[in-house]
């Protein structure tokens, strides 16, 4: 496990300013700078997939009411109910493609709760140890995890 936060750790320092240093409290503030930023990823993921998620609440409406009024053909004549099964065509496509939309927000943004949350954890600790000697092994090569 801290092989992992290392390489996180790590990983997200590589990801700062050539400039910044993991020295001292450095990490601390790079770690801090890459929590903003998943966070401003995960507002404008949220501010994206508001719109979708009410055309879905829309399109569940209107499943639920095409669902309430069951339409019923005489035997042999099953084109009397072609326009209710079109209908439902329409909103199995509009599902799909709401969902096909979300899911990628939904699956991006787990993962980036999640960074955050190990973030959180890793800022939680009281020294950098060796997370720093790595980064500079890792400035020097950038393969170092490979």
């Amino acid at each position: 496990m801290k092989i992992v936060s290392g390489v996180f750790v790590c990983f997200l320092l590589l990801l700062a300013p050539v400039g910044a240093s993991a020295e001292g409290d450095d990490w601390r503030s790079v770690l801090q700078g890459e929590k903003a930023k998943t966070a401003e990823r995960m507002a404008a993921i949220n501010q994206e997939a508001a719109p979708l998620v009410a055309q879905l609440k829309q399109v569940n409406a209107a499943r639920t009411q095409h669902d309430a009024h069951q339409c019923q053909y005489p035997p042999g004549h099953p084109e009397v109910c072609a326009a209710y099964a079109n209908e439902a065509k329409q909103i199995d496509t509009a599902t799909d493609n709401l969902r096909s939309q979300l899911i990628p927000l939904a699956s991006e943004l787990d993962k980036l709760q999640a960074r955050n949350v190990k973030i959180t954890q890793l800022l939680a600790q009281p020294t950098c140890g060796p997370v720093c000697q790595k980064l500079k092994e890792c400035a020097v090569n950038p393969n170092c995890f490979d």
